[in-house]
């Protein structure tokens, strides 16, 4: 048996728990039990809104050997620091792949990831550790996706595109084929971005209007 524990008690939590208890309760995850939640907050969103267990905070809290972990933070950059303390404990990372979702043979998930419902992963496609998918994300083939990015609902990577180690994609974003983003850039909700971008950056659709313009300004030069 797989004792899984989450690490983070919000929202995103609050999804992941009911997306497990619900395969657990139907028979589509065998040999799995949720253990309970670690966070600073005993009184978490995912403690109050359920009958999970509070476990602790993710400091103090001594694994069994059966135990399996979930970072089930929203943000990217929490999502990299909580894994790189747990990995630093010696802790097993659960890889979710929802019944619904289709993955690849082909393609290649490492540990940690999370793939909620109604998602596609397609031929090599690669998902780098600790990244988390939202419902109604697609990864196109060939993409590469580096760890702890975070992909929020219905967001789409066209075919061999290529995100950087903790991207963050908003609602709606889509990218067209062979795009590259730089690590640690936001892309706000919403963008279709066409052109590839660099690290440390927020891409709203205000900038992709402003780039626009200045394209126009240039070919009218």
């Amino acid at each position: 048996m797989i004792n899984i524990v989450l690490a983070g008690g919000g929202g995103f939590a609050l999804e992941i728990f009911d997306y497990l208890q619900t395969d657990i309760d139907s028979g589509a995850k065998q040999g799995i039990n949720i253990r309970g939640v670690l966070d600073d907050v005993p009184d978490c969103e995912l403690v109050h809104e359920s009958n999970v267990s509070y476990l602790g905070k993710i400091e103090d809290y001594e694994f069994g050997i059966d135990d399996k972990v979930i970072v089930t933070f929203g943000n990217q950059l929490t999502r990299r620091k909580f894994y790189r303390l747990l990995k630093d404990k010696g802790v097993e990372f659960y890889t979710y792949v929802h019944p619904s979702s289709v993955i690849s043979n082909k393609a290649k998930l490492a540990e940690g990831v999370i793939v909620p419902p109604h998602c596609i992963v397609s031929a090599n496609a690669v998902i780098q550790k600790n990244v988390a998918l939202n419902v109604y994300c697609g990864v196109g083939h060939g993409a590469k996706v580096g760890a702890h990015t975070v992909f929020s609902p219905f967001s789409v990577i066209n075919g061999n595109c290529e995100l950087g180690e903790a991207t963050f994609l908003g609602s709606r974003v889509t990218l067209y084929p062979n795009v590259n983003i730089g690590e640690y850039t936001i892309i706000d909700a919403g963008v279709i971005l066409r052109n590839s971008v660099g690290s440390f950056l927020i891409i709203s659709q205000r900038t992709e209007q402003k780039e626009h313009k200045n394209r126009l300004i240039e070919r009218s030069l």
